[in-house]
């Protein structure tokens, strides 16, 4: 169609590697919604960014920066 075989290779070989890697990123996403692995796994990310009971201070309260965080209103929608 083109003339040149090589073209139409490199052509159908692109084509081929983009239907399998959307079939796999379709299959992949059809897993972590079935098994909820994607929300898990975020909300325990979530919970250990503002997680500070390493970084609290002696005699300081453990926790503290973590309610500011929590209860502000652009994160109370999350929790």
């Amino acid at each position: 169609m083109l003339g040149s075989q090589t073209l139409e290779v490199v052509i159908g070989l692109i084509f081929i590697f983009l239907l399998l890697s959307l079939l796999a990123t379709a299959i992949n996403e059809l897993i972590m919604s079935f098994f909820s692995f994607r929300g898990r796994d975020l909300a325990k990310a979530i919970k250990i960014m503002l997680d500070d009971r390493a970084a609290a201070t002696p005699g300081g309260k453990a926790g503290q920066k973590r309610k500011n965080r929590v209860g502000h209103p652009g994160a109370v929608a999350y929790f």
